[in-house]
């Protein structure tokens, strides 16, 4: 799968995966349930990959359409 973004998107983008990672950790530290602390967990380290992938994409200018 390929996708295309501007910079200021792949910006965008870095901030809201970024924020999400941010916003899961006091969610996990407050749950009771120990299946949705683990559902949590595995997604913020999905979130945190995603991050790391974003972080190696290089700059590139595309043509907004």
């Amino acid at each position: 799968m390929s996708l295309e973004l501007t910079q200021d998107e792949m910006e965008i983008m870095k901030e809201l995966v970024e924020q999400s990672i941010r916003t899961l950790g006091p969610e996990i530290h407050h749950t009771d349930s120990r299946q949705y602390r683990a559902e949590l967990q595995k997604r913020r380290e999905t979130l945190e990959q995603i991050a790391a992938r974003l972080e190696n994409v290089p700059a590139m200018s595309v043509p907004v359409r």
